[in-house]
């Protein structure tokens, strides 16, 4: 039976970081970076790397936002399939997949690297299809992704519950080389590692101004050669990027321990981190400590403008769902909490240089994060190596399906809306 009270609104593994150290006196570095999350990290660590004198500041912790509030999934996949992408970008979309695959290789090696206690477990993608239509859609991800030379396994409504212990999927596709993590303990673990590879970061130090020369805080400033501003769906209130950057909300529930057996049950051949082919769509996977962590929204509360809390409408879908595909699993839902994630109208990350300041460079709308630790480290080669393989895919200054005229009008969160499934839908 399922406990029906309601779980604690707040992130199962959060807590708050000691040794908080606030910026409070002017420093002069090579290159600030503004943001705490994976794309800050990342090109945090590849900028010391390579012997530059690094600042980080971030306005609440290190992990506070999106990277730290994740599911962990650690896949190429994100908002799209590698086939959306062959059909939105062409022969451009085999970099684009390698450029998010950097990403995955680029946490992995920290790890490994570093000896990183964050849950690291190797698990495989699975996306599951809930209707026969969406099925169809995953035999072509299948194809495609052969066809390019990429690993694939296609599993039939026949053959899928060895993969998943459910009789509710009509097939899916899976691939490995990708782990879960817990990804607040990787951030927490880069912080420590950048500082004692001697970059300066200074948290609960919200920036109010950036600048040419730097940024401002209201005790001191940094200034630098380089400004990086990777604040994902926070950019428009430091940036003119109002009407190209918005969110979507998302929810994460964390059950009770499990025995281990269900685990095991659940994904009986190997552990899998997996989502369903719903237009907004599930996610799933079991933690280190056999927790089922479960994902998802609706229409209603994705494009909601501020996060919602305690939300009994979205516990009660996810916990009819997990009843629906999982009913042999005896889950008590302890934890669940919202998520906001910074997007574009396209749904691929914005960034690049500033038009009028090219030694200020933006990082916004990486869903995913393979994709934000691949962008930092393109942010640090893009200021340092003139590397622009993939600005025009990136460009902050593209025109998008809604411009902003008629964004004026209709409002952003409907524009986005409009923009996100018209893009989803035309693939």
């Amino acid at each position: 039976m399922q406990r029906t009270t309601y779980p604690l609104d707040q992130t199962y593994w959060y807590l708050r970081p000691d040794a908080i150290t606030r910026l409070t006196h002017d420093t002069h570095v090579d290159v600030v970076i503004v943001g705490g999350g994976m794309a800050g990290l990342s090109a945090a660590h590849s900028a010391i790397k390579r012997g530059l004198k690094v600042a980080l500041v971030e306005k609440a912790f290190v992990g506070a936002g999106a990277s730290g509030k994740s599911s962990g999934f650690i896949t190429p996949d994100a908002e799209f399939s590698f086939r959306d992408l062959v059909r939105m970008h062409g022969m451009d979309a085999q970099r684009i997949w390698e450029f998010i695959t950097s990403g995955v290789e680029t946490i992995r090696s920290n790890i490994i690297d570093h000896s990183i206690e964050c849950q690291y477990q190797e698990k495989d993608t699975l996306m599951v299809a809930t209707t026969q239509r969406s099925f169809k859609k995953l035999t072509h991800e299948h194809e495609t992704r052969l066809h390019y030379n990429l690993k694939s396994n296609l599993h039939s409504k026949d053959t899928i519950q060895t993969i998943i212990n459910s009789p509710y999927y009509f097939g899916g596709v899976s691939y490995g080389n990708t782990f879960s993590i817990k990804a607040f303990d990787y951030c927490r673990a880069m912080k420590q590692i950048l500082q004692k590879l001697g970059v300066q970061i200074y948290e609960e130090s919200p920036v109010i101004a950036i600048s040419p020369q730097g940024i401002k805080t209201e005790a001191a400033q940094v200034f630098a050669q380089n400004i990086i501003v990777a604040t994902d769906y926070q950019l428009p209130d430091l940036a003119a990027f109002s009407y190209d950057i918005y969110h979507v909300q998302t929810f994460l529930m964390a059950s009770a321990p499990l025995p281990p057996e269900y685990a095991q049950m659940l994904f009986p051949e190997r552990p899998m981190m997996g989502w369903d082919t719903d237009l907004i769509y599930h996610y799933f996977r079991m933690t280190e400590d056999n927790r089922l962590l479960l994902g998802g929204a609706d229409l209603f509360a994705t494009y909601s403008p501020y996060a919602s809390g305690h939300n009994p409408r979205i516990f009660k879908q996810l916990s009819n769902y997990a009843h629906t595909y999982f009913p042999y699993l005896p889950l008590q839902w302890e934890y669940m909490w919202p998520g906001l994630i910074g997007i574009t109208k396209d749904l691929f990350p914005l960034a690049g240089k500033d038009k009028d300041n090219p030694n200020i460079y933006y990082i916004s709308g990486a869903a995913g994060l393979p994709w934000a630790a691949a962008l930092g480290n393109y942010a640090i080669e893009a200021l340092y190596d003139n590397n622009n393989q993939l600005d025009a895919i990136f460009d902050p200054y593209r025109r998008f399906l809604v411009p902003h005229a008629i964004q004026a009008v209709i409002g952003t969160r409907l524009a986005f809306a409009l923009s996100n499934f018209g893009q989803v839908g035309s693939l």
